[in-house]
């Protein structure tokens, strides 16, 4: 069997500072405990102030690991969302296509059971802003039109971020 040596990144954010301390040692404390894992090393960073915010801290954790299988990587990764992944060993893997399937079948019913929750989020969305169009129409205009800047704005760094790519891949040449 296969293990596999691991850095991950965890961040956190939150309020206040304290609660945001402990809750990044609590993920990492119940990482710790699954099965088939083993942390090597860890390192928090305590948690700092978040630039123009008033209440919110960020903190993060880089973690390294010793793990027994693929499966268990793409599980931690999807349970835990590290913001960074980063496999120490092996430098070179050999998957049987059953190891490969098991791996393809886990990632494919966790994006199965998030698809299952996000339209189920949005139903429920459209279901209150129906209440709320009846019950307080100026809020749901308001509502509406907050949503159109988001669009907007998000529209725009979409358009800016391809024009990034872009001069980079001139830069390259």
């Amino acid at each position: 069997m296969t293990k596999f040596q691991v850095r991950i990144v965890l961040e956190i954010l939150g309020r206040p500072a304290s609660t945001v301390d402990e809750a990044l040692r609590a993920i990492v404390a119940r990482i710790g405990a699954e099965n088939g894992v083993t942390i090597k090393e860890k390192n928090f960073y305590e948690a700092k102030k978040v630039p123009k915010s008033k209440e919110l801290y960020t903190a993060f954790a880089e973690v390294e690991l010793e793990l027994n299988s693929l499966n268990l990587l793409f599980g931690l990764m999807f349970a835990y969302l590290p913001s960074h992944v980063e496999i120490l060993e092996p430098e070179k893997l050999n998957l049987t296509n059953v190891d490969l399937s098991e791996a393809c079948t886990m990632i494919v019913q966790r994006m199965h059971y998030y698809d299952a929750v996000t339209k189920g989020a949005i139903r429920e969305r459209d279901r209150v802003l129906e209440i709320l169009k009846d019950a307080a129409p100026r809020a749901y205009e308001r509502y509406k039109k907050e949503q159109e800047e988001i669009k907007k704005a998000a529209k725009k760094g979409k358009e800016e971020g391809k024009k990034e790519k872009k001069a980079r891949g001139k830069r390259k040449k």
